[in-house]
C-alpha cells in the first residue's frame, strides 16, 4: 500500500520523467520501493478496476454515457511493455510511447475511469524474448485497441452495469466488428 500511494503521488506530481528514478527522486523516497511495486508486486488489475467502479460510481451520479479512447505515454527507452513507435495523443503525432484504452463513465460535466488495458503492438507478442523478459504471459495474444474497447464493455456489464451510449472517435467507429459486437450486447453507440 505504501509502494502504491508513492507511485500514484509521483504519477500526479509535476515534473518531466514517470519513471521510477526521477518520480522516487520528486517524493524524497527509497527508489527500490517504487521499483518493488512496479515490478514485483502481485496485484490483478480487474479487481483493482472493479474495486474502483464499486467505490467511485455509487458517487458519481446517473451515468448518461460511456467513453472510449486511449492515453499514450512519451517514454525513453524500449524496455517497459508495450513501449513502440506508435501514435501518442498527449503530443499528436508518432512517437515512443505505451498505450492505453480506457473506457469511462461519463455524467455529462465529468468523466470517472471504469476500467483500462495496456495495448500491446503485434511486435511484442510476436516476439518471444522481448515477452520473457518484459514477463508477458504466453497466453496474452494480440489485440487491436477496438477489440480491447468490446472486451473493456462486456468485462463491465458482466458485472452487472446497465449499458449507456458508448462515445469515441474513429479509431473506434471505423471497426466493424466492435460495432457489431456491441450490438450483440446490447450497447447503444455514437463512434465518429
Amino acid at each position: 500500500r505504501e509502494g502504491a500511494t508513492y507511485y500514484v503521488q509521483g504519477l500526479l506530481m509535476p515534473g518531466g520523467r514517470k519513471s521510477v528514478e526521477p518520480m522516487a527522486e520528486r517524493l524524497g523516497v527509497d527508489k527500490q520501493k517504487l521499483q518493488q511495486f512496479v515490478s514485483d508486486s502481485p496485484w490483478e488489475a480487474d479487481a483493482l478496476w472493479e474495486a474502483l467502479r464499486s467505490e467511485v460510481l455509487p458517487v458519481f451520479g446517473p451515468v448518461d454515457s460511456w467513453i472510449v479512447d486511449e492515453t499514450g505515454w512519451i517514454k525513453q527507452g524500449d524496455k517497459s511493455v508495450g513501449v513502440s513507435h506508435q501514435y501518442c495523443g498527449s503530443v499528436g503525432k508518432k512517437a515512443n510511447c505505451q498505450v492505453s484504452v480506457h473506457l469511462a463513465a461519463s455524467n455529462g460535466e465529468a468523466a470517472a475511469p471504469m476500467a483500462a488495458r495496456l495495448f500491446l503492438p503485434e511486435a511484442w507478442i510476436s516476439d518471444p524474448e522481448r515477452r520473457r523478459r518484459a514477463g508477458i504471459p504466453e497466453e496474452v495474444v494480440f489485440r487491436s485497441k477496438p477489440e480491447i474497447a468490446l472486451d473493456l464493455v462486456a468485462q463491465v456489464m458482466s458485472e452487472g452495469m446497465d449499458a449507456a451510449p458508448l462515445l469515441g472517435d474513429c479509431q473506434y467507429g471505423h471497426s466493424g466488428p466492435l460495432r457489431k459486437g456491441l450490438c450483440e450486447l446490447g450497447c447503444p453507440y455514437m463512434l465518429q
